[in-house]
C-alpha cells in the first residue's frame, strides 16, 4: 500500500497475488498430485488466521483432484500460532511414511 495515502498499490498487489499459494495450485496441479504427502493443519484460534487459508488451500487442493490419501487436513481447536511447535513431531512422522512408502 501507499504509506503515505493508505491506499492499495495495483501493481504491488497484482505482484503479491501471483505469490498466493492457493491461488497458484491450479497452475501446479500436475505436480502437486504427483506429491506422496501434504500435510495441512492451522490452530482455530490462529491470530494470523492461517485456520481459514488452510481451508481454503484444502478445498483447492481437493478441486484440482488430489486423492484423499496423501493429504492430511486438520484444524487443531484452540491451537494459536505458537501451538505449532507441538504439531511437528506429528507432521514430520507422518510425512516421513509417507516418503517411506
Amino acid at each position: 500500500m501507499d504509506t503515505a495515502t493508505g491506499e492499495i498499490r495495483e501493481d504491488i498487489w497484482r505482484k503479491w497475488l501471483a505469490w498466493d499459494p492457493v491461488r497458484m495450485i491450479p497452475d501446479h496441479a500436475e505436480q502437486l498430485r504427483s506429491l506422496r504427502g501434504i500435510w495441512i493443519d492451522a490452530g482455530s484460534a490462529d491470530e494470523f488466521f492461517l485456520d481459514l487459508g488452510a481451508k481454503a488451500m484444502r478445498r483447492a487442493l481437493l478441486k484440482i483432484g488430489l486423492p484423499d490419501a496423501p493429504l492430511h487436513f486438520g484444524i487443531v481447536q484452540g491451537a494459536d500460532h505458537e501451538a505449532i511447535g507441538r504439531r511437528q513431531i506429528s507432521s514430520l512422522c507422518w510425512l516421513t511414511g509417507k516418503l517411506r512408502h
